[in-house]
């Protein structure tokens, strides 16, 4: 009977328990990188969903931006339309938005609606920021579109 019990050093040397072991080590592998894999793409979804929102929130931004630069100062909605924007800008802000600021054209940054020659900029200098553009992180989130310089017309 002695000859037909294995010890437990002979069970760990036969083929069937090193390919048993092998296969339980790409099981759990496996198994890791998939649960790594889930969690980026759950990660990668928000992030989309809060850069959708954000975006759809800048155009709120701008409306409000708007309605202030065509509003008296004195008008009694001029200070409620403020501090909402103000509040706004500064929720933005916490979340990592940061406005595209700059005064030399970057295609990185910004898109140029207009060119002009000037007398008073150099060329490729920003004249105007026609709408702003704004960061999340470093990333570019919309690029501002502006008016570039062309620099001093020769004549």
């Amino acid at each position: 009977m002695k000859d037909k019990e294995l010890t437990a050093e002979q069970i760990k040397e036969s083929t069937e328990y090193q390919a048993l072991e092998e296969q339980l080590k790409r099981v759990t592998a496996e198994y890791a990188n998939y649960r790594r894999r889930t969690q980026e793409q759950e990660e990668l979804v928000k992030k989309r969903a809060a850069e959708t929102l954000i975006r759809e929130l800048l155009g709120i931004a701008d409306n409000l931006e708007l309605a202030l630069a065509q509003a008296s100062q004195q008008d009694t909605l001029y200070k409620g339309v403020e501090l909402v924007f103000g509040q706004l800008i500064s929720t933005l802000e916490e979340q990592g938005i940061t406005k595209i600021s700059s005064e030399t054209y970057d295609p990185q940054h910004h898109e140029a609606l207009m060119s002009e020659y000037s007398q008073t900029h150099k060329e490729g200098e920003i004249i105007e920021v026609l709408q702003q553009g704004y960061l999340l992180g470093g990333k570019v989130l919309r690029t501002a579109k502006v008016k570039v310089s062309k620099g001093k017309e020769n004549k």
